[in-house]
Formats: C-alpha cells, structure tokens, sequence
C-alpha cells in the first residue's frame, strides 16, 4: 500500500521542499521582527533595500552553484 502523504507532493519538489519552507520560515521571521526588512526604494533608478542586498548576494551563490 502507498502512503496518501506521499502523493501530495510531486517527486521533483520533493529534494526542494525542506529548503524552501526553511527560506520561508526566515523571510518570514526577518519580516516580523526586522524593522525596515522590506523597506525597497528606488534613488537614481536602481532599486536599494535589505531585500535587495539579499537577492544580490544570493543570486551569485546560485550562479556559482549551478555550475
């Protein structure tokens, strides 16, 4: 017999699916108790802010991940 949880989720989310609820939990606590966290501006046409940092910084991990 197969287990009904099992099939909730689909296989290619399943190696995802602990990292992105533990981004979440973090996003999610920075938001609550971060003042300011998701404060995004724009001077000069670029865009500044924590959230912005953040993407930056994590967008050439993944670049350099996916290689």
């Amino acid at each position: 017999m197969s287990d009904s949880s099992a099939s909730r989720v689909p296989a290619w989310l399943q190696p995802l699916l602990w990292p992105v609820i533990a981004l979440t939990a973090l996003l999610l606590f920075n938001l609550l108790f971060t003042e300011g966290f998701a404060h995004i501006e724009i001077r000069d046409g670029h865009f500044y802010g924590s959230l912005v940092d953040v993407l930056k910084q994590a967008s050439r991990v993944m670049l350099v991940s996916l290689g």
